[in-house]
């Protein structure tokens, strides 16, 4: 087994925002639940037929048949929206430009979905926004940051760090300073020895072991029960992917923290295209 590839700067980027952006798009996903969405682009307004609404900004958006993502202030055809609605994803210009991130300053790039799923935690990471949310369209999705959405930012609960970790860890990103840095995020102490990252609070303690090629290759957790130690183990396989997953689990069968309304995109294409057909002429580049 060869040795883990050091992370470059964007990708160590990704690895200190993407622990707690993932846990919030978990917690995003039990607040919504399942129903259609409207959004009103102009007012910067998402509503879910579940009853919560947002204040949203345009991040960008993924053209599937071009394989790009096209920041929102590069697209010529949202140059009307107001500024509050444009005005996060000029920011994340203004900071690749501060910091020498071409992955912000052009205004398309190269990327599949998992890139702009990564683009959006980044984002609602750096910026300190709430969530971020996936709205499909025929073609290609929408990407918006929620913010304010309460409730997100309560601790996690200790049950569902092995999961978490689990998760966002095996989508490429860098998984070891991932770790450490969601750990940091929830007020966890973290030290390392060797192969292992140790991240303690209170009388909750996690030891997470790695591959030689960076990859994680089990998760022990221990928390305070009554008599005894409650003990929480996570193992990985050699792929990356949890041992077992949970089948019931309403997020696709990929992991990634995608925030579905149902079972089909599709068939949500028309009342998106219903609404907003300006939009999705914008959005649906060929």
């Amino acid at each position: 087994m060869t040795a883990a590839t050091a992370p470059n700067p964007y990708e160590l980027l990704v690895a200190e925002h993407i622990g707690l952006a993932w846990a919030r798009q978990d917690k995003l996903a039990d607040m919504i639940g399942e129903g259609a969405w409207d959004v009103d682009l102009q007012a910067g307004r998402l509503k879910f037929d579940s009853g919560p609404a947002f204040d949203i900004a345009l991040l960008g958006s993924f053209g599937a048949k071009a394989g790009t993502w096209l920041w929102a202030w590069a697209n010529e055809s949202m140059g009307n929206l107001p500024d509050r609605v444009l005005g996060p994803s000029r920011a994340m210009r203004a900071f690749g430009e501060a910091k020498g991130f071409d992955q912000f300053t052009q205004g398309e790039i190269p990327a599949d979905e998992n890139d702009c799923r990564m683009l959006a935690m980044l984002a609602v990471g750096h910026l300190g926004k709430g969530a971020y949310y996936r709205g499909p369209y025929a073609g290609g999705a929408a990407y918006m940051l929620l913010d304010p959405v309460p409730g997100l930012t309560s601790p996690v609960p200790i049950t569902a760090f092995p999961r978490l970790i689990t998760e966002f860890a095996t989508t490429g990103v860098p998984a070891r300073p991932a770790v450490a840095a969601f750990f940091r995020a929830e007020g966890f102490e973290v030290s390392e020895d060797g192969d292992s990252l140790f991240a303690r609070r209170g009388g909750a303690s996690f030891m997470v072991t790695f591959e030689a090629g960076g990859r994680i290759a089990e998760i022990d957790g221990h928390l305070p029960g009554e008599g005894a130690d409650q003990a929480l183990t996570r193992r990985t396989t050699r792929s990356g992917a949890p041992a077992s997953e949970t089948k019931a689990d309403p997020k696709p069968s990929d992991q990634l923290p995608v925030i579905y309304q149902g079972d089909d995109d599709e068939a949500r294409v028309p009342r998106w295209r219903a609404m907003l057909s300006w939009v999705v002429s914008a959005f649906g580049r060929k």
